[in-house]
């Protein structure tokens, strides 16, 4: 609508026209030290939609009032929506202000939620030490651990399958390519996976970047965590 909303250490909320504050929220948006483990806000026509504090919140678009939140989770880094459900990233890999190095933090595993409500509809919490992001489609929730890329039923969270990735450490990417193939990467591998099939279609391994390289690619990693 008329309104532009901003993410940081909370939300604000303020008018497009006139840049007039309308609304803030502030709450917690790191878990410890884990530097911003809470997803980016997603808006429809009246609640605005994010994660902080360890818990998903659904706010009032005009006057940023509660409607509601999730259950508490360690931390929750993403969200994919649907018309009736948003499916949420538990854990990940964050960027730890303490001992300024990348650590695995959370649960480890995804949740569905009603969008209307707040109501879970379905953990998955069995993601071995690992979780990369989520990709939501063909009535599946896909998601790989420190082993394997596991499938989930979209319904009601039951693993369906799952395939060895042979990665020497865990993904801390998932990716939908332009042939319509999975994608894993970390640093120093990536390979695809056939949905249909869950055949391994080609593997690739790679020097990983160096410091300035990383350095780079920093900002963008620590924002998305995974």
């Amino acid at each position: 609508g008329d309104r532009i909303c901003l993410s940081y250490t909370g939300i604000s909320c303020f008018s497009a026209a006139t840049g007039a504050p309308a609304w803030q929220r502030e709450f917690a948006v790191n878990e410890g030290k884990a530097a911003l483990s809470y997803t980016s806000a997603l808006t429809d026509d009246r609640t605005v939609y994010m994660s902080g504090g360890g818990r998903l919140q659904a706010l009032d678009a005009a006057s940023g009032a509660l409607r509601w939140q999730s259950r508490r989770a360690d931390a929750i880094p993403q969200m994919v929506e649907m018309p009736d459900t948003l499916y949420l990233q538990l854990g990940g890999r964050f960027f730890d202000t303490g001992s300024e190095t990348w650590e695995w933090n959370g649960e480890f595993g995804a949740m569905a939620v009603d969008r209307h409500t707040g109501e879970t509809r379905w953990t998955f919490d069995g993601a071995d030490d690992a979780v990369s992001n989520l990709l939501v489609f063909s009535g599946r929730v896909w998601l790989a651990d420190e082993d394997a890329l596991i499938v989930l039923r979209d319904a009601d969270g039951a693993r369906v399958a799952e395939v060895e990735h042979g990665f020497e450490s865990p993904p801390v990417i998932a990716a939908l390519n332009d042939r319509g193939q999975i994608v894993l990467a970390n640093e120093s591998e990536a390979c695809a996976i056939d949905p249909l099939s869950l055949e391994v279609l080609w593997r690739v391994r790679y020097e990983p970047p160096g410091p300035g390289g990383w350095e780079r690619s920093a900002p963008g990693q620590r924002r998305h965590s995974a």
